[in-house]
């Protein structure tokens, strides 16, 4: 009776496996009940705080556990599997002898230096990017607001086709007619009519350049 009870705990130490994921914390006592209960208290749980800065991941709002479990059989294995799959947690698989594992650890650390180069170079390249933005940001905003001005004024405008002219009206001063004048001549737009309709009423045709 000793000698198989010896036996048979052998066995199941060989069969011994440890399974890897993460979890949000809110639901960690639910999985850990849930676990315990459905394997009949077989499945040994550890949960562990995420050792990173929530500032590097402002996208993810919502904190996170490690979860390291110890499951003996493959059948456990399953069920733990589909268990993890309920809760919507994210499974890892870590090699169960020492040389593979760090050999495994060793890849995970590059990865991350290398991710957390090109992060750092994104950032610089942003925020030259931003401060090139904001030495021309005066120039564009009056650039925008003078082709507001221009658009608005165009589209009291009406195209004649016929004659292939910009007809406007406008009411204005006498003292103001020379003024407008010379402003179109000056800008590439050739005065077809300039004719006053009624007082201080002055019809303009332009030929389009």
């Amino acid at each position: 009776m000793t000698q198989h009870g010896f036996t048979e705990k052998i066995k199941l130490e060989d069969q011994l496996e440890i399974m890897n994921g993460i979890i949000r914390s809110r639901r960690k006592s639910d999985f850990d009940t849930f676990l315990r209960r459905m394997t009949r208290a077989q499945v040994f749980v550890n949960l562990l705080p995420g050792s990173y800065d929530p500032s590097d991941f402002p996208q993810e709002t919502t904190e996170k556990r490690v979860f390291v479990l110890f499951v003996c059989g493959k059948e456990q294995r399953e069920k733990v599997k589909k268990i993890c799959a309920g809760f919507s947690s994210k499974c890892y698989a870590i090699p169960d002898n020492i040389d593979p594992r760090s050999e495994y650890l060793g890849k995970i650390i590059t990865q991350a230096d290398e991710i957390t180069k090109i992060i750092k170079n994104t950032l610089n390249y942003q925020a030259k990017i931003m401060r090139a933005a904001a030495t021309y940001f005066m120039k564009w905003k009056k650039m925008n607001q003078k082709y507001g001005l221009i658009l608005k004024i165009l589209n009291r405008f009406s195209l004649d086709d016929s004659t292939h002219c910009l007809n406007i009206e406008c009411w204005i001063t006498e003292d103001e007619v020379n003024n407008i004048r010379n402003t179109i001549t000056t800008n590439g737009f050739e005065i077809f009519e300039f004719e006053i309709e009624s007082m201080n009423t002055w019809r303009l045709r332009a030929l389009i350049s």
